[in-house]
């Protein structure tokens, strides 16, 4: 095989293999009924079942995440990065974001939606914004973590122009070449999207006994 058909079926493998979200109370309800909508649409995928991929029950946890992520939804936009449905999305609306800095709506929301729990021993003492340094240092990260998935994300689509330049000199200096690669990417692509079926499955399978080892 030639080089340059091996590096851009690798490189079309990895990209694929790169897509993944963050865990949240809705996980395995979006796996199952949602899993490709994008974050700002996945409260109106999952609340209507018409929509869903496969049928799912929304358990009452996701059903008050879903109120959260809808009745915020310029609140995360403006103080969350746009990070609807990830397992910081309560972090930033109930610790990091002051509750002041939140519309009206989203602030009623967030009082019964987000669990309140007791202060933790260790966590030091809060500030004038009423975050302890525990959260702190967790807003600290999830920035940097934020700011290290725009990065990979600029990089990403870096990757995927200089592929896709490699693929057209392909095209024109070697076609056979250019068919081998072509089919590769699809196939690579296949087996990608057949691995996140898998875990999608794996995922609602592990819900249902989970539900089913609370009702017995």
């Amino acid at each position: 095989m030639p080089k340059m058909v091996r590096s851009l079926a690798l490189l079309s493998l990895l990209t694929l293999a790169c897509q993944c979200r963050a865990q949240n109370p809705c996980e395995a309800e979006i796996q199952a009924a949602c899993p490709d909508r994008p974050g700002a649409e996945m409260a109106k995928c999952l609340k209507d079942p018409s929509e869903h991929e496969k049928r799912t029950e929304i358990s009452s946890e996701c059903t008050d995440f879903m109120a959260l992520n809808a009745a915020c939804a310029e609140d995360i936009v403006k103080h969350c990065d746009d990070g609807f449905f990830t397992a910081d999305t309560m972090l930033c609306l109930g610790q990091w974001t002051p509750e002041r800095d939140l519309t009206r709506k989203c602030a009623s929301v967030v009082k019964w939606a987000i669990p309140k729990s007791g202060d933790e021993e260790g966590d030091g003492p809060v500030d004038e914004l009423g975050m302890t340094d525990k959260e702190r240092r967790e807003k600290a990260e999830w920035q940097a973590s934020r700011k290290a998935g725009r990065s990979a994300a600029v990089e990403k689509l870096k990757e995927d122009r200089r592929a896709d330049k490699e693929l057209e000199d392909l095209k024109r200096e070697d076609p056979v070449g250019y068919a081998l690669a072509v089919k590769e990417r699809e196939e690579a692509r296949k087996s990608v999207e057949e691995l996140k079926k898998r875990k999608r499955l794996q995922a609602a399978a592990d819900e249902r006994q989970r539900r089913g080892g609370k009702g017995g």
